[in-house]
């Protein structure tokens, strides 16, 4: 079979999120199963092909980043000329190949969503002040554009909507997203397939030892600072649990973005409201090298990841395949890699009672930590490595291709 992956994040020049992650990891299971792939993505420099342990990935150059559906064609028309590919996969996001599907209609598509950009603007703006919310508004009105107000969000204009609707089959990776989009998005008669992404886990985690605890010393966690994250639901529980537990620190590791408050990033905000007081017992670490996570995962007892509501977040397998007791929210992807009490701790989003209720059953029961380790580890090497996950992929995309010569006829 041979497979294009269009997607403007790719880890070479365009490591900008767990997109690229996926597409590259799907890239190598693809080839190293024995199919043709290959890449498509963004680079600033000037257009190039290069091999990335045997898949051709093309480097095009892009001039706005969510335009790149423009500037993927003429190396994709090379390609496909070259040599026919059989099937597309594309991110929803941004609809990276909105004119290659226009262009060569013959091929089979495939839509992998990761996280729309109307969900991720509506979830960080249920917490901006009001203030952000008015200043949002003018400048949009200021640039001559009608602002993206989820209050009147309406899905038939949505340009990401739209590209789903030229989809043979639509895949989502968790349960959670699928349920979203069919609600939202009114996709009830799609072919719409769950199909969890492959996770290939490096050795740097596998070499973390579980060890037996009989107190939690640290709590980690990994990822960008900003609402969707639940980043303040655990700002407010952390003074809580300290003033209870002063031996505990909590490590945060990731970027700040902007907080509620307009013009100021989050770890300034934190500093200054809710950790004014306790600032020697939390440490934030801003954005960190992907290589280096496994040295800071290697000092921490237990992960935290109290999101509002995330897709399939790689730093929750990272954390699982490290050995480390997870406490994560039940909203997401996450529900679909932790069992509760069996794996991890699951906990509703917008609670800071329940992460505070989570530790205290840890620090209750200290024995749990290297229990769920072992058993999140166990799960993230067999329902996620590529000999799990290939059958599922080839089958979907054999489906997309009958469906589409269907179309054809």
């Amino acid at each position: 079979m041979r497979i294009a992956l269009i997607s403007f994040e790719y880890p070479i020049d365009t490591n900008w999120g767990g997109i690229a992650t996926y597409v590259q990891q799907a890239a190598y299971m693809l080839f190293n199963g024995g199919h043709e792939v290959e890449v498509f993505c963004g680079t600033q420099s000037e257009t190039y092909t290069i091999s990335d342990k045997g898949v051709p990935v093309h480097l095009c150059q892009y001039k706005k980043r969510m335009e790149f559906y423009n500037d993927v064609i003429e190396q994709f028309k090379i390609a496909h000329k070259k040599k026919p590919f059989d099937v597309i996969e594309v991110p929803e996001f941004a609809t990276d190949a909105k004119r290659v599907t226009e262009l060569f209609p013959e091929i089979a598509i495939v839509i992998k969503t990761h996280s729309p950009n109307y969900f991720n603007h509506l979830l960080n703006f249920s917490e901006w002040g009001f203030q952000k919310k008015i200043k949002y508004v003018i400048r949009a009105l200021r640039s001559f554009q009608i602002p993206n107000l989820p209050i009147i969000y309406k899905y038939k204009k949505d340009a990401e909507y739209l590209e789903c609707l030229k989809a043979d089959v639509i895949v989502s990776p968790s349960k959670s997203l699928r349920k979203v989009l069919i609600e939202k998005w009114n996709l009830v008669n799609a072919e719409f397939w769950v199909v969890p992404n492959v996770f290939k886990v490096f050795q740097d985690y596998l070499s973390i030892k579980v060890e037996s605890k009989k107190s939690i010393n640290k709590i980690g966690f990994v990822g960008r600072l900003e609402i969707r994250k639940g980043i303040l639901t655990l700002a407010k529980a952390i003074p809580s649990i300290v003033s209870e537990n002063p031996n505990i620190d909590f490590v945060l590791i990731g970027q700040a973005r902007q907080s509620p408050m307009d013009g100021v990033l989050m770890d300034e905000y934190l500093k200054n409201t809710y950790f004014k007081t306790i600032l020697s017992s939390v440490h934030l670490m801003g954005k960190i090298e992907r290589s280096d996570l496994p040295n800071y995962l290697s000092s921490i007892d237990i992960c935290i990841f109290p999101s509002i509501w995330e897709n399939f977040p790689n730093v929750c397998l990272e954390a699982m395949s490290a050995g480390k007791a997870v406490i994560a929210s039940k909203e997401g992807g996450m529900s679909d890699m932790i069992t509760h009490l069996e794996n991890g701790y699951l906990i509703n989003p917008n609670s800071p009672e329940e992460i505070v209720k989570a530790v205290e059953y840890f620090i209750e029961n200290p024995e749990k930590i290297a229990e769920f380790g072992r058993k999140a580890r166990e799960k993230v090497l067999k329902a996620y490595s590529p000999e799990t996950i290939l059958p599922q992929q080839i089958a979907l995309y054999e489906r997309a291709i009958e469906i589409r010569k269907n179309k054809l006829k």
